[in-house]
């Protein structure tokens, strides 16, 4: 069995939006390789093509997929052609998600066949793929497929679908896979997660891999945490996704929103409703930082940070681990033991962010010069 998955002519690329914690396009992969597909991919010069092939390059589940180059989106045909086949193969448009077994359509007849599936989410476009067959002519037949599917036309749609996954209510012949561990029904944790006993998760929930959530902080329903994203103690998120690498700061609520290190937005609008401002230096900082450009010049590495901080762009003392609060001097030493758990520096991380100080950076940036100076 042969498949394309190939690019929309009109409309938002969609390939990369999350959905349960991975991207569309990892999806559409598992799904095709789980049916045992040879699996081409049509790359067109559209920016958001380009990104999907930088991913297909980067990830595993990208090993032996074609990419077929076009000038722009053309059709499945087209691509077809421009790989050398001929006969039938299977068209997925790369905005559909769906859990039907693409034999049912193969066994629908001969010639062009579109299969098209029940309606996954109310409000969103009918998923539809299509079997061609580059040797046939005439018009194509249609069939209803057993299965769920849904055309992830955007955000919203993309978000619901993960909803629809994490409840286990998206089914069919194939189900989508879920990577982690699901501590109750409908409350999923990835590997290397941390969650304080203390949070409270309110299924459908998802928290990526390496993530942390603190104590008092209350998730649900309809979360997503992404990788070695951070939420802070006492946070409360609902109807939120959380994006990969992100610190969310204690006492957060946020409903209805994307959450990312450089802006809250509702979901599913383009353009970020509020920003957050960049690192408050003072003045006697900055100034501090110019005065001390002139003992380090000579050190390549923390001149260039001691420009930034005399630019406003870096505190003095911070993190090293997260960008809600880089420092040229990390004090993330200072805070836990180097021996302490990824719950233990998280929760410090946590308590650093809600209250950082002058007093405090002072305090713990000598305790580190001074376990450095009784270390050399």
């Amino acid at each position: 069995m042969r498949a394309l998955i190939h690019q929309p002519r009109h409309g938002r690329r969609v390939s990369l939006l999350d959905v349960a914690g991975r991207p569309l396009i990892a999806r559409q992969l598992q799904w095709l390789r789980a049916m045992g597909a040879r699996i081409a991919v049509e790359i067109d010069p559209h920016p958001a093509s380009q990104a999907v092939a930088e991913w297909l390059e980067e990830n595993a589940l990208g090993q032996d997929v074609e990419l077929v180059l076009t000038p722009t989106a053309a059709g499945p045909r087209t691509a077809a052609a421009r790989l050398g086949w001929g006969g039938r193969f299977l068209a997925v448009p790369a905005d559909v998600l769906c859990s039907f077994d693409p034999c049912d359509l193969f066994r629908a007849g001969r010639g062009d066949q579109i299969g098209h599936l029940p309606r996954a989410i109310a409000d969103a476009d009918r998923a539809r793929v299509e079997l061609v067959d580059l040797d046939a002519e005439g018009c194509p037949g249609h069939c209803m497929l057993p299965g769920a599917g849904v055309a992830i036309t955007d955000e919203k749609v993309a978000f619901a679908a993960t909803e629809m996954v994490l409840e286990g209510s998206f089914r069919g012949p194939w189900s989508v896979p879920v990577h982690a561990d699901e501590r109750s029904p409908g409350v999923f944790v990835a590997r290397g997660a941390v969650v304080a006993p203390e949070a409270e998760l309110i299924a459908p929930v998802y928290v990526g891999a390496g993530a942390f959530v603190g104590e008092g902080a209350r998730l649900g329903p309809a979360v997503v945490v992404g990788d070695r994203a951070v939420v802070a103690p006492y946070s409360l998120l609902r109807h939120a996704r959380v994006e990969a690498e992100t610190f969310v700061t204690s006492a957060v609520v946020a409903e209805d929103t994307i959450v990312s290190d450089d802006a809250l937005r509702p979901i599913g609008v383009e353009a970020p409703v509020s920003r957050p401002r960049k690192p408050r230096v003072s003045l006697a900082a900055r100034l501090l930082a110019l005065a001390l450009l002139v003992v380090a010049w000579p050190y390549a590495a923390l001149r260039r940070r001691l420009v930034s901080a005399a630019r406003g762009r870096l505190h003095l003392v911070g993190l090293a681990a997260h960008d809600a609060l880089p420092g040229v001097l990390s004090i993330d030493e200072a805070l836990v033991p180097t021996d302490a758990s990824d719950e233990e520096r998280g929760r410090a991380r946590a308590w650093y962010a809600a209250s950082k100080s002058r007093r405090l950076d002072f305090y713990l940036g000598a305790s580190l010069l001074l376990r450095r100076l009784r270390a050399a």
